[in-house]
Order: C-alpha cells, then structure tokens, then sequence
C-alpha cells in the first residue's frame, strides 16, 4: 500500500463502524492542541478492530510534522486520525481532531 492512496469501500466501511463505536474523550490536558482520544482498553472486546484502525491510519495515511516531530495522519470524514507512533501491538490511543475549514 502507498501513503495516502483512496480508500477502498471496505475501509471506509470498518473505519465509519470503528469511529462510531468508540468513546471519544476530549483530552482537556492539552488546551493548544484540542482533541479526542480513544484508548485500546476501553474496549478490550475490540482489540483487533483497533489495531486495523491503527493499520490503515499508517497504511493510507500522510507524514505531516507537529512540533518538531513526524507523525503519520489519516483525513477521514472530518477528522484528522493519528497515533504517537509506537508498534501496533503496544500503540495504546488513536487521537482525533476536526479538519480545520478552508
């Protein structure tokens, strides 16, 4: 897979399940980068479901820099998806935030 190519049909479907599905806490401790976040053991039925949603974040999504370090970033329906970059299997949090306007 190539960064940033379309997604197919069945991604968009399992991402649009994933996001619904999951809390999503506003992480208030981070007043200059306003965000949610959701946490891999809110949800510990669904463990494999948020690791593919880690997979195709990293899978599809773009390099972008935010403070100084990379980060891998998925537009999706709204939102800008990451992680902090740890291996899939220890990856803890997926962060969210609204696309900007314009």
């Amino acid at each position: 897979m190539m960064h940033g190519d379309p997604l197919a049909d069945a991604e968009r479907s399992f991402l649009r399940e994933f996001v619904a599905s999951r809390r999503w806490q506003f992480a208030s401790t981070m007043p200059d980068n306003p965000h949610w976040y959701t946490v891999r053991e809110w949800c510990p039925e669904g463990e494999a479901d948020f690791e593919e949603f880690v997979r195709i974040v990293r899978g599809r999504g773009d390099d972008e820099i935010f403070e100084g370090r990379t980060y891998r970033y998925l537009d999706f329906e709204g939102f800008h998806y990451w992680t902090m970059g740890a291996p899939i299997s220890e990856t803890t949090v997926i962060n969210r935030k609204p696309l900007r306007a314009g």
